[in-house]
């Protein structure tokens, strides 16, 4: 089943969701860095990555519903799919949460402030990990958006002496250039 949008038959979602992820965990270290020098500049900084990192990841989101919502899964891996859906949408209202109170600080956080914009960063974080787990599930496990052909070539051997009969199909499956069976002369 591959992904209803895609590029070339690459799903689109996953490379979107990288400049959300980048951004956001820059965020965290910005604030780190602010812990620790008080310099607004990096109070700033990760305002600006969290901002940028909202915008993208509500497109992210567009395609990941998309395919949420028209392709046929098993009812695990769609369980997966909302959950890992519902996440990321909990992680983006955290994110907005975290914008406004930064927005009313003006570029100076202390006390309260301080503490909860670091604490949803850390808490937002914290879900972000688990719902990337949640996706690498859905690809790994359940071949979600993984086209038929692919995952049929792919697809582990089920019993150790049928993958002793198996040819490898490309150079370099055994180690290097392809090596001849038992029993076949190197040719040289």
């Amino acid at each position: 089943m591959k992904s209803s949008v895609n590029i070339a038959k690459h799903p689109i979602h996953p490379i979107l969701v990288l400049l959300p992820v980048g951004m956001w965990i820059a965020s965290l270290i910005f604030d780190i860095v602010y812990l620790g020098t008080r310099n607004p500049f990096w109070h700033d900084a990760a305002y600006w990555n969290i901002l940028i990192g909202v915008i993208a990841a509500s497109v992210a989101a567009i395609a990941g519903m998309t395919d949420l919502f028209t392709l046929a899964m098993r009812d695990e891996a769609k369980r997966i799919g909302w959950t890992h859906m519902t996440l990321n949408v909990t992680i983006i209202v955290l994110f907005i949460i975290n914008l406004v109170i930064r927005a009313q600080t003006g570029g100076a956080l202390s006390g309260g402030a301080l503490f909860w914009t670091f604490a949803l960063n850390i808490i937002a974080i914290g879900t972000l990990l688990v719902s990337g787990w949640l996706g690498g599930e859905m690809v790994y496990k359940w071949g979600v958006a993984v086209p038929e052909e692919t995952a049929e070539r792919l697809a582990p051997v089920s019993r150790p002496e049928e993958a002793a009969r198996m040819e490898p199909e490309v150079a370099g499956a055994k180690g290097g250039e392809a090596q001849p069976e038992e029993g076949e002369e190197q040719q040289g």
